[in-house]
């Protein structure tokens, strides 16, 4: 059987590493530059109509400009081939850089909800100048855009570091209609309204920043491939000509795509030629048939009975 000179992305239908590279830069660069306007905006805004809670969503928006900037020096990394140190490619860096960025993401909430639980305490409040709602109407429509446009390409490039920052932008649009609230009710006469709406943006950010942090900690501790699609590989290795059984199939996330080990059984009295080839037959389909997956490892065991199918 002949094999064919197979790279990640180069199936039908499949990004290819550099389109993937392309795809993710430039709807990076694109709202790194909308949140460098957004966020000066918000901030002078803020400032000027004395709104602790615009303030506290213009830091959310400047924070997103440091997490863009990570996800294309992660990118830019992920898409350097395998070599002698890192022989399974660099594809982890965006997994590595989504940690980072939760973890940012956390100090931030933290940090910005500082000011207002002063506030609170010194009962210090001001009442927000009409501009200030403008900004975080805004904000939201913007910020909303921005999370549906990159989350749609984080997704179809399976890029864990551009999902993450796409929550980025979706956290900023809650914590934008946070601030909303705090305004008006501010302006209704209910000032501390105001820096609780600030308080309630900080701990949105913390609750993201902890969830993306979860999410990449079971990446990086190669958590296991979706049911749905070890399913998919399991219907497709039973299919195989000359496989009698499945032992095990074990999978690992590893950046966008999947490492998978397979064991199965065939007929102990065939050659090991013959083994052979039915393994290779299992790694070409799987490869082929399943966009995520980066690489198959078979191992085949002999038939001993019709109950072996422990995957």
């Amino acid at each position: 059987m002949e094999r064919e000179n197979w790279q990640p992305g180069g199936r039908r239908g499949e990004l290819t590493g550099r389109q993937r590279f392309e795809q993710g830069w430039r709807i990076s660069v694109y709202t790194m530059i909308g949140n460098i306007i957004l966020g000066i905006i918000k901030l002078a805004i803020g400032i000027f109509s004395g709104s602790t809670a615009m303030i506290a969503d213009s830091v959310h928006t400047m924070s997103d400009i440091v997490s863009t900037l990570g996800v294309m020096a992660s990118m830019a990394i992920a898409k350097k081939p395998a070599d002698s140190n890192h022989p399974y490619g660099h594809e982890k860096a965006e997994t590595v850089m989504a940690k980072i960025l939760a973890i940012i993401l956390i100090v931030i909430g933290v940090i910005t909800a500082l000011p207002s639980y002063r506030v609170i305490a010194e009962q210090s409040y001001n009442t927000p100048a009409s501009a200030a709602l403008y900004a975080a109407i805004l904000s939201i429509v913007v910020k909303e855009a921005m999370y549906r446009i990159t989350l749609r390409v984080g997704r179809r490039i399976n890029s864990t570091a551009l999902e993450a920052d796409a929550w980025h932008h979706r956290s900023d649009a809650i914590s934008s209609v946070a601030a909303l609230i705090g305004i008006i009710g501010a302006r209704l006469g209910v000032p501390v309204l105001d820096p609780i709406a600030a308080m309630v943006v900080s701990g949105l950010i913390v609750w993201v920043g902890v969830g993306i942090y979860i999410k990449s900690i079971n990446q990086l501790m190669d958590i296991s491939a979706r049911p749905e699609d070890l399913d998919k590989i399991r219907a497709i290795v039973a299919g195989v000509k000359g496989v009698e059984g499945i032992n095990k199939i074990k999978s690992r996330v590893h950046g966008p795509y999947y490492y998978v080990d397979i064991e199965v059984c065939v007929r102990p009295d065939i050659t090991v030629y013959q083994g052979h080839e039915i393994a290779h037959g299992i790694k070409d389909r799987v490869e082929a048939e399943m966009e995520r997956v980066k690489y198959v490892m078979v191992h085949v065991n002999p038939w001993d009975g019709p109950n072996v199918d422990g995957g």
